[in-house]
């Protein structure tokens, strides 16, 4: 079987699948890794935890750290410096993931207040065809407004767990998502969500079985 590193690029237009594996490490307060999954061998499965090879010395990710995997780019757009925080919440990684005409923007635990930050500093930048991961499990506390709006996501998924003791998501984000003329994925009563870019837009599956198909905007992106 050859080494991950060895697989060779996929087809153009092959679909890109991103799972998230958010996990504190200490003590540095931030939050490792999304692992692309831009090619699935059969004799694999695609959603086993990401596990560091062995040997690799664990360090805390800081705003531009970049790199790619296959034809993804990963950039890292949050936290814009190493803060000792009580809240780990404060310091969660915020990570855009490119690809093709694509971005995903992975929001960990961010709240409002680093979204208003994000939106300082020129985020979230040329407009693209655009997925998002809501910070903070859908709660009052973030998805502010303007940062969805200046998002314009094509697709939102919100990770909230079962009858979550804090009743999230909220009400509020949901209508600022459907101010947006979205409606967002909730992980738990869809039983987990799988996203794949494919030709023309994104195809949804959820753990239940449901498949779902978005289409990309056709009008520009501001």
């Amino acid at each position: 079987m050859p080494a991950e590193g060895d697989q060779p690029p996929p087809a153009p237009g092959a679909p890109i699948r991103v799972r998230a594996d958010l996990r504190p490490i200490q003590p540095a307060p931030v939050f490792l890794a999304e692992r692309p999954l831009w090619r699935a061998r059969s004799d694999e499965d695609p959603w086993t935890p990401y596990r560091p090879l062995a040997g690799s010395e664990l360090a805390g990710l800081l705003r531009n750290n970049a790199w790619t995997r296959g034809p993804a780019a990963f950039s890292v757009r949050w936290p814009p410096g190493a803060f000792a925080l009580p809240d780990a919440n404060m310091v969660s990684i915020v990570l855009r993931v490119a690809w093709q005409d694509r971005e995903l923007w992975l929001m960990g635990d961010a709240l409002a207040v680093h979204e208003r930050d994000l939106l300082d500093l020129g985020e979230p930048g040329p407009g693209r065809h655009r997925l998002l991961k809501a910070g903070h499990h859908g709660s009052r506390n973030a998805s502010d407004p303007v940062w969805v709006a200046a998002l314009r996501p094509e697709v939102a998924i919100i990770p909230a767990g079962y009858r979550n003791r804090f009743e999230h998501p909220h009400a509020e984000t949901l209508a600022t998502f459907r101010s947006q003329d979205l409606v967002p994925w909730i992980t738990a009563p869809a039983c987990g969500v799988r996203v794949a870019a494919v030709p023309g837009g994104w195809h949804i599956q959820t753990g239940e079985g449901n498949e779902a198909f978005t289409p990309l905007r056709t009008s520009p992106l501001p």
